[in-house]
């Protein structure tokens, strides 16, 4: 098990499974957002760190996935479109929902460094 005791080295841990679909959009902080990632590896089936990258195309590799995934800070916006295009594919509305998420919290993220 990984630092954080959430993913498990070869993909997310099985016990976030259950409960509602992760909805990105209900994410207030970056870490939600990771768990909310995860969350969604699981409900397609729990690919691996190696079959992340395979399905997207090799444009993340597989340690920056498990590094992403076991993280609390917001992923950067070209792991999060790897990420996407890996577990939803071309369903449009998904992505966009995914980006618009991950903009909002980076606006917001962005206000809080820069009033600090």
């Amino acid at each position: 098990m990984s630092v954080t005791g959430v993913l498990e080295p070869t993909g997310p841990n099985r016990s976030l499974a259950g409960g509602a679909r992760a909805d990105p959009l209900h994410a207030r902080t970056p870490a939600e957002f990771t768990r909310s990632m995860r969350r969604c590896l699981i409900r397609i089936g729990g690919l691996s760190y190696q079959e992340l990258e395979y399905r997207s195309g090799g444009t993340v590799n597989a340690r920056a996935f498990r590094e992403a995934l076991e993280s609390d800070h917001l992923p950067r916006y070209v792991m999060l479109l790897a990420f996407v295009t890996a577990c939803v594919g071309e369903n449009e509305t998904e992505c966009q929902r995914w980006i618009a998420a991950w903009r909002a919290l980076r606006h917001e993220t962005d206000d809080q460094f820069f009033a600090g």
